[in-house]
């Protein structure tokens, strides 16, 4: 008698852990798997026009002694940086005045007493993309330095008179720490989303670390002007505005990538992720769904999974099949993650994949109630 009253609790609990779990294989092979088990990049073969690489800075000369002297250096295509201080107080103009007369290409934008009520990187930038002389502009950071003298080279092959914008990946220096682990795999695992995404014909949102577009294109949707009232998204949002099905690509070699020489502690990941999650609410209303969706299908799959093993702990029969679409949906993630991992120079951050996506599935409900009290404090700021 009691296993009949228990057998349609069992039932509802394993069709919904079904239900869920058919979901994420859904993302995982109509989505995400355009990236895993893509063959090669499509690049353009002729002439390479030149590229302008555009970063601003504020109070990061000590990042850019060691990344400055590699953007400078890059082979195989005319090309020129620009740097655009952002009222810095540290010592970047006697930087720029040793680098300047060693390096014609070098371009140096001082806006020391400029004065703008747009918080943000949106008005330096802004600035940096004017005074760019050419039109491929390939963005990113003083703290990122490339993978390879072919960077610049490798991301301006996928432009086209179509291609319009070029998604690129950074990551993290490897280093021996949890921490760092833990960053890499959340950097990887973001971008086989939005490489995903975009070769699903849905660019949702492109990282400013390495990220490319044509200046044509950025004064065509009106630069930052829709969304200069937020202080962040000058990346994410933008792409999000921006791309469409026929004018966005990823570039994904192992030359086409940025390190980034610093990894940040917890506190500054989770605040940066709050952030990043604040943009979200300002992408298209489609993109915010997909989005949210998953990662919400993502932890409804723990509550559930550990709800069916102690409603089912007496049921031999429930048991097997709750621990069979368990290893269906982990076997999936493990061959998704795992190939895209491989593409991006993370391998080693693939046995660590079914912890690190329990952990995010506990922090993302945290990450997104706090992106709710920036988005509050945001609204009481002044913007002109």
């Amino acid at each position: 008698m009691t296993i009949l009253q228990d057998m349609p609790v069992i039932e509802i609990v394993c069709g919904l852990l079904g239900l869920i779990t058919l979901c994420l294989l859904l993302y995982d092979w109509v989505i995400f798997a355009r990236f895993a088990f893509r063959e090669h990049e499509e690049v353009f073969e002729g002439d390479l026009p030149p590229v302008s690489v555009v970063l601003t800075v504020r109070d990061e000369v000590h990042y850019l002694v060691r990344t400055l002297p590699q953007l400078l250096s890059q082979k195989g295509i005319s090309y020129e940086v620009v740097v655009v201080n952002d009222h810095s107080e540290d010592d970047i103009e006697q930087l720029m005045s040793d680098f300047l007369p060693k390096y014609p290409h070098l371009k140096f934008v001082n806006l020391s007493s400029s004065v703008t009520m747009i918080q943000g990187k949106k008005f330096p930038l802004s600035i940096g993309i004017k005074e760019a002389s050419h039109d491929i502009i390939l963005l990113t950071e003083a703290n990122c330095y490339p993978a390879s003298p072919y960077w610049v080279q490798n991301m301006a092959k996928h432009f086209t008179q179509q291609i319009q914008i070029v998604l690129g990946y950074a990551t993290y220096e490897k280093k021996d720490s949890v921490t760092n682990l833990w960053v890499r795999f959340d950097r990887a695992h973001e971008t086989i989303q939005f490489f995903g995404y975009a070769l699903a014909g849905m660019p949702i949102a492109g990282n400013g670390k390495n990220l490319a577009y044509s200046k044509s294109l950025f004064y065509k949707r009106k630069g930052f002007a829709t969304h200069n009232h937020i202080p962040f998204g000058d990346d994410d949002i933008f792409v999000n505005k921006a791309a469409t099905k026929k004018n966005c690509t990823v570039a994904f070699h192992k030359d086409a990538q940025i390190a980034i020489c610093h990894t940040y502690p917890f506190k500054t990941w989770y605040h940066e992720k709050k952030n990043y999650m604040f943009s979200r609410a300002h992408y298209r209303g489609a993109h915010r769904f997909l989005l949210h969706a998953y990662a919400w299908f993502s932890i409804f799959f723990y509550i559930i999974l550990g709800i069916s093993l102690y409603v089912a702990k007496a049921h031999l029969l429930a048991l097997i099949i709750i621990g069979s679409i368990f290893f269906v949906k982990t076997l999936s993630r493990y061959l998704v993650y795992g190939f895209a991992a491989a593409k991006l120079n993370e391998k080693k951050t693939i046995p660590y994949l079914l912890i690190f996506d329990f952990i995010f599935a506990i922090l993302y409900p945290f990450i997104w109630l706090s992106s709710k009290r920036v988005l509050r404090s945001v609204r009481k700021r002044p913007f002109f």
